[in-house]
């Protein structure tokens, strides 16, 4: 699992767009507000009506890449649809046994919503709600055999401890940074050990960037300061590996951070520093993505001054550039062994309106020549049932968080709309 920064500054999250525009208004299903379904590509009855969205015309734009095989899985789609008074961001997606726990904020509280498939409504011992004047955006984690809420607020980390049933409305946050100190400002990176024995908080002291390690019961374990000889910026992402963890630090050129130099940290379990590794100067506001592989992680990114994408595999012990075409890719995932990476098909016009849709593309590294030759990329489209019941704007975002795969939309008249992925 990784987090990421900056999700906000593009339309798809950092994840290798490029400004879409404003996108379009698609009229959800007729359904009850909140209500969660589950679709599967072998079962087209659960689905329910499909969304009422514009079909292919005469004249429509193809997409010239469409993929002629499908990814098989048996994925289940939760879509979710809510005022923005109750959730007016959504910053992440976890599944915990049979429960969907979605975080996010709405002014300055706190949201956690826990939500179960065929139910219309989130009722009150559903919801966590707490008041927090500028809280950092909430990340979701599995600790040890059960869930957390982790957030910045009043200079502290503060986390909730999340199950599917206990009574959401009653819980209480803990100073999971402990209760002296109150310097920690975003930005905020966290992740979960891969044996999910814990987890590492990343934000910045006035010291320099601090990673705060977290036991079992969302309590402070360690804490190590970067160094300033090694740290060259804030927090970018954090990426667990088998050894334990990978820091992304980033220290921008200009004050829109267009330009950003890099540098990945290894760290060991309890955070402290190892080897840094310089990456390339990126333009950060171009799309940036940061995909979990193996002993380390892919970095997508478009170096400054450079027409197209370009991918880096990033491990403690080197850094090597990728062969192939990236720049429409979003993200990434891990299933049944293998990491996936999730792109962006072309553009459609579709009755008039631009309409966006995906592809999964298997991360694969070819060995070339001395001649080096273009090679057909593959890639595999979403199964139809299920790509029908994902956003369609141009202009929304993904991130991925274990075997929850979140597409949420802009909010638009008073209503936030997301569909969450769960692979199998």
């Amino acid at each position: 699992m990784h987090r990421f920064r900056r999700a906000a500054l593009t339309p798809l999250c950092c994840l290798g767009l490029a400004a879409c525009g404003e996108g379009i208004e698609v009229e959800p299903e007729p359904e009850v507000a909140l209500a969660l379904g589950a679709a599967s590509e072998h079962a087209d009855d659960e689905l329910g009506p499909p969304r009422d969205e514009p079909q292919d015309e005469p004249g429509d734009t193809p997409d010239p890449d469409a993929p002629e095989t499908t990814f098989e899985a048996p994925i289940e789609a939760w879509p979710i649809e809510v005022g923005d008074e109750e959730l007016a961001v959504i910053d992440d997606a976890l599944f915990v046994g049979d429960a969907l726990f979605v975080a996010g904020r709405a002014g300055d509280t706190v949201v956690v919503l826990r939500m179960r498939r065929g139910v219309a409504e989130v009722a009150a011992r559903d919801r966590f709600r707490e008041l927090r004047a500028g809280a950092s955006p909430v990340h979701l984690v599995t600790i040890d055999d059960h869930a957390a809420a982790m957030w910045l607020a009043d200079g502290h980390l503060e986390a909730v401890r999340l199950d599917p049933t206990l009574e959401m409305a009653a819980l209480s946050p803990t100073r999971a940074s402990g209760a002296e100190g109150g310097r920690l400002t975003p930005p905020l990176v966290i992740a979960a050990a891969t044996d999910a024995s814990g987890a590492l908080a990343c934000a910045i002291d006035e010291l320099g960037p601090t990673c705060l390690s977290i036991d079992g019961e969302l309590s402070l374990a360690g804490m190590h300061v970067i160094k300033r000889r090694v740290a060259i910026g804030e927090p970018q992402a954090l990426v667990a590996i088998d050894s334990g963890y990978m820091l992304v630090l980033g220290h921008c050129r200009n004050e829109s951070c267009s330009r950003i130099d890099l540098g990945a940290l290894a760290l060991d379990p309890t955070g402290r520093p190892g080897k840094r590794r310089d990456l390339p100067l990126v333009q950060l506001d171009r799309g940036t993505a940061f995909v979990r592989d193996g002993d380390g992680f892919v970095l997508i990114a478009r170096r400054v001054a450079a027409g197209e994408h370009s991918a880096w595999r990033v491990t403690p012990s080197a850094t090597r550039e990728l062969d192939g075409r990236f720049s429409r890719v979003v993200g990434g995932f891990a299933h049944d062994g293998e990491t996936l990476l999730l792109e962006r098909a072309h553009l459609r016009m579709r009755a008039g309106f631009p309409v966006r849709g995906y592809n999964v593309r298997p991360l694969t590294e070819r060995v070339r020549g001395k001649h080096k030759s273009r090679e057909e990329t593959e890639r595999h489209a979403i199964p139809e049932a299920i790509a029908r019941q994902l956003p369609t704007d141009p202009d929304q975002r993904f991130t991925a968080n274990g075997d929850a795969l979140l597409f949420a939309r802009p909010a638009r008249k008073g209503r936030v709309a997301a569909t969450v992925l769960r692979l199998p």
